[in-house]
């Protein structure tokens, strides 16, 4: 009896102090109740994301024993014990600490009163709405059209000379390089990917949508990384099918194809690995996002840990990688943990992350993620008279300007194609297809610079990228300039600062 009245008191105190270290919350709206649910960040200091949510998750405490959030601490149980029964029953998912340092879990949408409750248990967490994000291409099924696309990043200014000189000795097409496509997935029988020795130049990667539908994986199965070797746990609640990412939408096949196709894609060597995110709507949820980039910096890290002569995590040129995030959040709509999350992929693997600048008419790409991350590659799309695309978000936070309007690439789900098929193609519009150009272009380099890392990939291209072709309204402070292959390669590159 005297222990319980110690433990609420030391409650009480906690409470009062709480106003001192209270968790960051991030509100949508004052009605916000249901919608995708909740990411949560932990603090280094909180305990293990899957003990909490075991604790969480638990019907009923032990007779005569008080649940254990915290342990170790008199205090921390008390702050348990205050609040945590308010908020059982309501994990999703766990992000252990993996290959990005990231330690929380996603729950349930809840009460605004629930929420409260929980970030009174967790006071230096960051508690935020998750999120959805859309593919950054709408859909359109336009007719073929000329792949003008590829010949226009081999030259400055245009007319179009009607000869797209990419690939070449210097940069091997970006043979060596692997292109990481966060998206709805990849159709790896397409032609475009046909390998030159047999097979599929498309890996097996990650299917995170299959944990969100029947029989693709189970409530709280905890996933990171997906490699182990210190890099990420294997993920679990994954089968098979779950690791082969197709592609029933269509959209990630034909970022693919722009970045890395045989005869439409920038980079005809480049090996590619999917990371499904969007259904067949084109549509996702920010914390798969996080999910993915974890999933992706293990790979990265793990492959460089093995082909590394020395198995130094850290030799880029043992797998030297770019990933692609032609998405994002809604006009506005910020998400901490993704930014975060690209952010720290880049920071852990070095690899340059491509965004797109988002399809918003009259929209800034500073006030969305993730093409405001000063960390990321964030594409503009233009048309083939270089005009800026009439529905793309413009501003400072534009990097650069890629073609985007009428792309034509591989065709590979049932919603973007009339014929899905291995031989399918379809034009395309949106700042998605400039990220497939700006990836593609950052390969190359990698091709003949394969050491090189973000910050030096970014600033050679950005660069490189030749200023006063864009025209057509934009915000105040976009740039003009469109990326840029040059054909004699990129020669010596600048080191980064942090070199």
């Amino acid at each position: 009896m005297a222990r319980r009245l110690l433990v609420v008191a030391l409650a009480a105190l906690l409470l009062a102090v709480a106003s001192r270290a209270r968790a960051h919350v991030v509100v949508v709206d004052d009605d916000d109740e249901g919608g995708l649910g909740y990411i949560v960040t932990l603090d280094d200091d909180d305990a293990d994301a899957e003990d909490l949510c075991a604790a969480l998750e638990a019907q009923s405490d032990p007779p005569g024993s008080e649940p254990d959030l915290f342990p170790g601490a008199l205090l921390r149980r008390a702050r348990q014990v205050a609040c945590a029964r308010q908020v059982r029953g309501i994990c999703r998912r766990v992000f252990r600490r993996g290959a990005l340092g990231i330690r929380g879990m996603v729950v349930d949408a809840i009460s605004r009163a629930r929420i409260a409750a929980l970030a009174r248990c967790l006071p230096r967490a960051v508690l935020e709405p998750d999120q959805p994000v859309r593919a950054q291409s709408p859909f359109d099924p336009t007719g073929a059209v000329p792949v003008w696309n590829l010949d226009r990043l081999d030259q400055p200014f245009l007319p179009l000379d009607g000869v797209a000189r990419l690939a070449s000795p210097a940069n091997g097409g970006g043979a060596g390089v692997h292109a990481y496509v966060i998206d709805s997935g990849v159709r790896a029988s397409h032609r475009e990917f046909a390998s030159p020795t047999g097979g599929s130049r498309v890996d097996r990667g990650v299917d995170l949508v299959a944990l969100h539908s029947a029989g693709g994986g189970t409530r709280n199965s905890p996933f990171n990384g997906g490699y182990n070797g210190g890099y990420g746990s294997t993920a679990q609640g994954l089968n098979s099918e779950d690791l082969a990412a197709r592609d029933c939408d269509g959209h990630g096949t034909h970022i693919a194809g722009t970045l890395a196709g045989n005869t439409v894609g920038v980079a005809p060597s480049v090996r590619i690995h999917p990371a499904r995110v969007l259904d067949c709507r084109g549509d996702g949820r920010a914390s798969d996002v996080v999910a993915a980039l974890d999933w992706c910096a293990g790979h990265v890290l793990y492959n460089r840990a093995v082909k590394s002569p020395s198995g130094d995590v850290n030799d880029a040129a043992a797998h030297p990688a770019v990933a692609t995030l032609a998405l994002g959040l809604m006009a506005g709509a910020r998400s901490l943990a993704m930014e975060r999350a690209v952010v720290q992929f880049t920071r852990r693997t070095g690899a340059l992350v491509v965004v797109a600048a988002g399809n918003f008419r009259d929209a800034d790409a500073c006030d969305v993620s993730p093409a405001r991350v000063n960390a990321a590659l964030t594409m503009g799309a233009s048309d083939a008279a270089d005009r800026a695309y009439v529905h793309g978000a413009t501003g400072a936070c534009v990097d650069a300007w890629a073609p985007g309007v009428d792309v034509l690439s591989a065709c590979g789900g049932v919603r973007r194609c009339d014929s899905p098929g291995d031989d399918a193609y379809a034009a395309q519009s949106g700042t998605s297809m400039a990220v497939g150009h700006g990836a593609g272009a950052a390969a190359l380099l990698l091709g003949e610079h394969p050491g090189a890392d973000a910050v030096t990939v970014k600033a050679a291209l950005v660069e490189g990228a030749t200023g006063g072709t864009v025209w057509g309204w934009t915000l105040p402070g976009t740039t003009t300039a469109t990326i840029r292959v040059p054909a004699g390669g990129w020669g010596r590159l600048s080191p980064s600062p942090s070199e």
